[in-house]
């Protein structure tokens, strides 16, 4: 995942709103971005040549969004792909509530990437818990980033149960729907490449990883 559009490539999820952050400002960007990601999203891709296509984070959440015109103004620009960052799925207790009263909350995300889906884009849905999986599995997404929670400085002892966690989510989540595919977010290469070594011998059931890049 990337804030640098003038050299993007299709294999990176574009997010503009993140310039300048690294992986921590981002985590906290997410829960309360500033400024009009989608704005910024749609003034920041590209021209489209035909010869490229896009993946997009789109703050799905946004209550001016009519879905129909913006998802075909982003199809227009070669974007294929849309996930859900800024995003709601970090919310707790009366934060979560006072959210969830103007309809912010992970399943409208997954409502509008369902949308997304139906105008001819691809899905790929962040979530942090074993519910949010369920929901947007019933959204008929199949494509998942699990995220790890926000950045902090773990033990080794707890890095490990974090870790467990989540691939006894992702074996459960693909119990329900065999087809998905399931991609773990790392908040930079070296979490990436530290995971990898770490399971090297019994891997968890993944596709790949999305890794944040952005300012150190």
């Amino acid at each position: 995942m990337t804030s640098n559009c003038e050299k993007s490539l299709s294999d990176q999820i574009l997010c503009p709103i993140l310039e300048g952050l690294n992986a921590t400002q981002a985590d906290c960007a997410a829960i309360i971005p500033s400024g009009n990601a989608n704005n910024l999203l749609v003034n920041k891709l590209p021209s489209h040549s035909g010869l490229l296509t896009y993946q997009a984070a789109i703050l799905c959440c946004d209550p001016f969004m009519n879905r129909e015109t913006f998802f075909t103004e982003l199809y227009s620009r070669g974007v294929r792909s849309v996930s859900n960052w800024p995003t709601t799925i970090f919310l707790e207790h009366n934060f979560k509530k006072a959210m969830n009263n103007i309809n912010a909350n992970p399943m409208t995300e997954f409502e509008c990437l369902a949308d997304a889906m139906k105008m001819g884009m691809e899905a790929k849905a962040f979530i942090l818990s074993l519910e949010q999986g369920k929901q947007a599995i019933s959204q008929g997404i199949r494509d998942l980033i699990v995220h790890p929670g926000l950045q902090i400085a773990l033990s080794e002892g707890a890095q490990n149960t974090l870790y467990e966690s989540l691939h006894f989510m992702i074996e459960t989540l693909l119990k329900i729907e065999p087809t998905l595919n399931v991609y773990i977010y790392q908040h930079t290469k070296h979490e990436m490449e530290a995971h990898h070594k770490r399971y090297r011998k019994n891997p968890p059931s993944i596709s790949g990883y999305v890794i944040y890049q952005g300012s150190e």
